[in-house]
């Protein structure tokens, strides 16, 4: 079996491998504590939404510009759906504490969405899914009025002239931003561009993918010539560069003259298509198989936790429970919004944290064995 990569299918096998190998026995033998989790999901969110802020102000100054968003996005989702679920989780146990600390952890949510979501409107996206999603489970697994449900009947009740005057206020609001970013000439802003991206990326990516797609790898001839294109793995579907440059992979090939077709596949195409263009269609494959499994898996651990404290009354588990559905919720947003909707939801770092997530999850298995 080779241990270098030679390509960037080979060097994301090897990461895969890496991770699910190394953190599920690592977090087994750990002492995962109530304390640790909530402090560590406080420090989480804390650190990520400064991090967020920094990006969402160098929108307006002249400073470089990172996007925090996609590569820790999902770590944010992660931290803020286990210490909701687990301080839900306390309070129905009598711990008047959780109360107390609940609207921190609320606070730091909301910024982390609202600084997030100027920087990205996908990002903005998933925190919409992660807040109604864990809203759902919870009261699904806890027994408690679902937050989110409230909400809806709320909305369902509201009378035509409220209808029409948040539709109004929606109407000038997003006018307002194209507005702001006709002065200040900062496109980001605009609410159209998504839509002028969508005709400019994704109608010509799809037809790209099914002209050039194998069954495994791609065609080269409509790649740029000069290179010795693989056919496989060649830079579309990547892990970070920094990574990448511990193997001596052709990175400067991979996100240098690729910068055109690599966005015509990455920017606004699904991820499901990016990964049966440069892998195949059996990449595509794979991608479901794992995705699938891994929510399959993490769904069956999380239901013998449940079983677990429900019949022997223990609180040995909270801890761990809460760490699962946190993980959880955050890997199936992801993979909704980066498998079916944008692929650089999860592509170079924010495939890392993607795979991440995986084996914190798959972790729990070898915990309940």
């Amino acid at each position: 079996m080779y241990v270098v990569p030679y390509n960037t299918g080979e060097a994301l096998l090897d990461f895969f491998v890496i991770t699910h190998l190394t953190i599920p026995f690592a977090l087994s033998y750990s002492s995962v504590t109530v304390q640790r989790v909530l402090s560590l999901s406080l420090f989480t969110l804390g650190v990520l939404a400064l991090l967020f802020t920094v990006d969402a102000f160098s929108l307006f100054l002249p400073v470089s510009r990172h996007e925090f968003t996609h590569p820790f996005g999902p770590l944010a989702l992660a931290a803020w759906a286990t210490s909701r679920y687990l301080l839900q989780l306390l309070e129905t146990r009598g711990i008047t504490a959780a109360r107390r600390t609940r609207p921190y952890f609320n606070l730091l949510w909301v910024y982390v969405g609202m600084v997030g979501g100027i920087m990205h409107r996908d990002f903005l996206l998933s925190w919409f899914l992660c807040w109604a999603l864990t809203e759902h489970f919870i009261a699904k697994y806890l027994k408690v009025e679902s937050r989110f449900r409230a909400f809806a009947a709320r909305a369902a009740k509201m009378s035509k002239r409220s209808i029409v005057m948040a539709t109004l206020m929606a109407i000038g609001f997003l006018g307002l931003l194209e507005l702001l970013a006709y002065v200040l000439n900062k496109p980001v802003f605009s609410p159209t561009l998504r839509i002028k991206r969508f005709a400019e990326y994704t109608v010509p990516g799809l037809e790209f993918v099914a002209k050039n797609t194998h069954i495994i790898g791609h065609s080269t001839k409509a790649l740029p010539a000069g290179y010795e294109w693989r056919g496989f793995g060649d830079g579309f579907v990547t892990l970070p560069v920094g990574y990448l440059m511990m193997f001596r992979l052709d990175v400067p090939t991979l996100h240098g003259a690729l910068v055109v077709k690599k966005d015509l596949l990455d920017y606004m195409l699904p991820g499901l298509f990016t990964w049966a263009f440069d892998f195949g269609y059996i990449g595509a494959v794979l991608l479901s198989i794992w995705v699938a499994a891994t929510l399959y898996v993490g769904s069956r651990c999380l239901s013998e936790y449940i079983k677990l404290r429900r019949r022997r009354m223990t609180a040995r588990f909270l801890a761990r429970e809460a760490m699962l559905f946190g993980c959880l919720i955050a890997f199936s947003v992801q993979s909704l919004i980066g498998v079916f909707l944008f692929s650089r939801a999860m592509n170079s770092f924010a495939l890392a944290t993607f795979t991440l997530l995986s084996a914190l999850i798959w972790a729990h298995l070898v915990r309940g064995k």
